[in-house]
């Protein structure tokens, strides 16, 4: 992201990823995330019940946000259950 900013293409065109801007890396990237668009299949402040429960306790349980990934695990629980 440091290095797509540096080159100029960031005011001239929008970044799209799947894996770069997640609740890992934009703690350290921070405001360079401004304006690229993500396409995973899951995002934290998704609007439902399932998502703001899960989101709450592992906030509660590990003081920080979910990531993509951990998303992925919690959905793999559910399924074996």
């Amino acid at each position: 992201m440091q290095q797509y900013a540096q080159s100029g293409l960031r005011t001239a065109s929008r970044s799209t990823s799947v894996f770069t801007v997640d609740a890992l890396t934009l703690p350290q990237i921070k405001e360079l995330a401004l304006g690229h668009l993500s396409t995973q299949e899951w995002v934290q402040d998704l609007d439902n019940e399932t998502n703001k429960r899960f989101v709450a306790d592992f906030r509660k349980k590990y003081g920080r946000y979910p990531s993509y990934y951990s998303a992925q695990h919690y959905d793999a629980a559910m399924l074996i259950q």
